[in-house]
């Protein structure tokens, strides 16, 4: 359908949620880097599928909350043990995939399982009260390709079974996500976007295509191809100009800006809540007086974005080796910039 690009005429859109669907923990981390994320949805720490979402949806998380389908994952440590779903491990995008859930221990008996469980039926909560509010929404997902793969996820009429699914990458497939996006729009009540983005890795040159899209009203639908040069550790691009690439796709600055909405006041802080409405770590840093802030860490996309010659580009040249806020603010980086290199993705707060 064409590359992706801005638009002179656009309108932009403001967003009061932005609910990450899967399919792993990288749109979460992202968001949660880039100070867009707010507080923990359901689908935020785990491995998912659209088919998993839809599933989720429809049978209201009644099976997303019975621990009874939880099991203890393997590993040498209980701290950093995961949770194996009976259900949804046969619905991932491989047979091979066991742990659903792995930064969370949510079977009975577990350590931390009570503490686990809580959270994510806060989250549940959380996103049963943005499908009823009529604040405008965005929905993500992202999902890894490979050539071999391609094909079937490009196919628009899969149907699935009776029977349960064992796993595959056909719950991935364009004909999934057009389900799950025909779902939402009977669930949701107020106007949303869903962003879905094929990530398709080892690619000679980043590139952005727009492969489909719907609209129906003020529900829309965009399925994107991205091709990645490095891989991503499920947490974190490997390859800074893909993590610059899927920030500006997803975020789409021409035309879509956030003003998140606070649901309750339990904020995020990594994988779990936290009992404070300082959430944003865009806030946090643009708090830095405390020293505790200024020790934090934070990572600068190393190839200059400013317009050279400018007085930001000669800035950023000098601070981007800084590796603390005290460090960027030693190195002459002002307030702002950090703001604003937060804002764009060429800062990585930690």
């Amino acid at each position: 359908m064409g590359k992706i690009g801005k638009s002179s005429k656009a309108r932009k859109q403001t967003f009061g949620h932005v609910v990450p669907l899967g399919g792993s923990c990288l749109i979460a981390k992202h968001l949660q880097n880039k100070g867009i994320r707010v507080c923990k949805f359901p689908f935020d720490w785990m491995y998912s599928t659209p088919y998993l979402v839809r599933h989720a949806l429809l049978d209201d998380f009644k099976t997303f909350l019975d621990t009874s389908k939880c099991q203890r994952g393997a590993g040498q440590s209980e701290e950093k043990l995961g949770t194996i779903h009976t259900v949804y491990r046969r619905m991932q995008s491989t047979k091979a995939k066991n742990v659903v859930f792995p930064h969370h221990q949510l079977w009975s008996g577990a350590k931390n399982g009570r503490r686990d469980r809580s959270s994510y039926r806060r989250s549940v909560e959380r996103l049963r009260r943005v499908l009823r509010s009529k604040v405008r929404t965005l929905f993500i997902t992202a999902m890894d390709a490979e050539a071999k793969t391609l094909p079937i996820l490009q196919d628009e009429a899969w149907q699935p079974g009776q029977a349960l699914p064992c796993g595959g990458p056909e719950l991935c497939c364009r004909a999934e996500v057009l389900r799950l996006f025909e779902c939402l729009k009977s669930k949701k009540k107020g106007p949303f976007h869903l962003e879905v983005v094929y990530l398709l890795r080892h690619s000679r040159k980043c590139r952005k295509q727009v492969v489909l899209q719907k609209r129906t009203k003020d529900r829309s639908l965009r399925i994107s191809e991205m091709s990645c040069k490095g891989d991503h550790t499920g947490l974190a691009f490997r390859e800074d100009g893909d993590m610059l690439a899927f920030h500006k796709l997803i975020t789409d600055s021409s035309c879509r800006r956030f003003k998140p909405v606070v649901l309750d006041a339990n904020g995020t802080k990594g994988y779990r809540d936290k009992g404070s409405t300082e959430s944003s770590p865009l806030g946090a840093a643009r708090s830095s007086g405390s020293r505790s802030d200024l020790k934090r860490k934070l990572r600068f996309v190393q190839k200059n974005p400013k317009v050279k010659g400018s007085e930001a580009h000669k800035r950023y040249e000098v601070y981007k080796k800084a590796q603390t806020i005290q460090e960027f603010l030693n190195l002459g980086g002002f307030k702002g910039d950090l703001a604003f290199d937060q804002a764009h993705g060429f800062l990585t707060l930690f």
